[in-house]
């Protein structure tokens, strides 16, 4: 089935770029990109070279384009071992009708990024690799402060999304909305979830306030995105942490439990600056 929409809302992604400016030291419009799932995981990217503000919706449905699911989806047969699929409601369910959910895809909206530069099998690649990463740390168990992970969607014989727990807020968007949190819970929390990784032989590698979201019902902190996640000593491969939440003077090739203790020192420093309850 090809583009249907009926909202702006339905749109996956929808955001505009910038670039430097030609003619002043401010940003220049560059184009609007958007992303679309239809009901069966298949996906659409599209760009325009107009403020988002100008485009209709009909433009914007007339522009999407179908990307081959090779480009972005592995294949189940490529994992090296057995994958959890997510239970038919979240599996088969249309992604945008899950509620509590958060299905991590690849990045499409990167997706002509990715084509320029000729490594579009990075995509499919990592999706893979977070998902027997995921899957291998899932099978000692549940943690509250990691998050749960409820198995693969799957469709035409590939991985289209890992099922994931959904939040409203990561910890950056939480402290900018107003909202509090109890320092020490929150810290205690990555403690022992990196604790727990590190027992396990495993490396988060990158830490830092956008990838622990905040589950408003208890106040506790759960890491997310397995994107850097690497066993102790393996090499890192495309995604090698974040600046501003790295350990001073390594370069990141090696995964390493102390590029996680140096983030979550640079997370409590960072917290400290702010004022809680």
């Amino acid at each position: 089935m090809g583009p249907n929409l009926t909202s702006f809302r339905d749109l996956h992604y929808l955001a505009e770029s910038f670039g430097p400016g030609r003619q002043s030291q401010e940003l220049d419009f560059l184009y609007t990109s958007f992303v679309w799932f239809d009901a069966e995981d298949h996906a659409y990217f599209g760009q325009i070279e107009k403020p988002k503000l100008q485009i209709t919706l009909e433009q914007i449905s007339s522009a999407l384009e179908l990307i081959p699911d090779q480009d972005i989806y592995p294949l189940v047969s490529d994992a090296e071992l057995p994958l959890s699929i997510a239970s038919d409601e979240l599996n088969l369910t249309p992604g945008a009708e899950l509620k509590g959910i958060y299905i991590k895809r690849p990045p499409v909206k990167d997706y002509e990024w990715y084509k320029e530069e000729d490594c579009v099998c990075l995509l499919p690649a990592t999706l893979l690799e977070e998902a027997v990463t995921i899957q291998r740390i899932a099978q000692h168990g549940q943690h509250p402060n990691l998050v749960r992970f409820h198995g693969c969607r799957i469709r035409r014989g590939r991985i289209t999304g890992l099922v994931l727990d959904g939040y409203e807020y990561n910890l950056g968007e939480f402290l900018k909305e107003g909202k509090t949190v109890d320092k020490e819970r929150i810290l205690a929390g990555l403690d022992a979830a990196i604790r727990l990784l590190h027992s396990l032989g495993w490396a988060h590698n990158d830490v830092k306030p956008a990838n622990i979201m905040v589950n408003e019902q208890t106040g506790d902190p759960v890491l997310i995105d397995f994107g850097s996640c690497h066993r102790i000593g393996d090499k890192l491969t495309s995604s090698r942490g974040t600046v501003g939440w790295t350990e001073e003077g390594d370069d990141y090739t090696i995964s390493k439990e102390s590029h996680d203790i140096a983030a979550l020192e640079k997370i409590r420093i960072w917290l400290d600056k702010l004022t809680f309850r």
